[in-house]
């Protein structure tokens, strides 16, 4: 026997009970809320001691939320950190608080960023929300 046969379609599985489905919630949408809380706490809690042992292990001297790669030498639990962290991130937004924001390629504005959307102006790309 080379293959199997599926009873009943995915999406009927996943479907809510109430429009016919048996109301199985996908374990990637749930896997992905709870490694955020931990990126909330790695954020957040940086009294804690697996925090610190994450940061100083994985994100040295970056910014948690703009790494973007992991080695293959990463862990299992990092890896799947930076991964969610990529799905995430469309809906972080940067609170101005001090300035210290990029203009051009940090998020803080509800539209994005402004480097996607405007063509090139006289700012550098180093200038920051503060110096204008």
């Amino acid at each position: 026997m080379g293959g199997s046969w599926n009873l009943i379609n995915w999406n009927m599985v996943t479907r809510p009970r109430i429009n016919g489905g048996l109301g199985v919630r996908e374990t990637r949408f749930g896997n992905i809320s709870l490694l955020g809380k931990l990126i909330w706490h790695l954020l957040n809690s940086l009294g804690k001691l697996w925090v610190q042992m994450l940061n100083k292990k994985y994100v040295k001297n970056q910014v948690l939320v703009q790494i973007q790669n992991y080695s293959n030498s990463s862990s299992y639990c990092w890896k799947s950190i930076i991964r969610a962290l990529q799905h995430l991130r469309e809906g972080f937004m940067i609170r101005l608080g001090t300035g210290d924001v990029l203009i051009w390629y940090d998020k803080w504005l509800e539209f994005g960023r402004l480097a996607s959307i405007l063509p090139v102006v006289n700012i550098s790309d180093t200038d920051m929300l503060k110096d204008l």
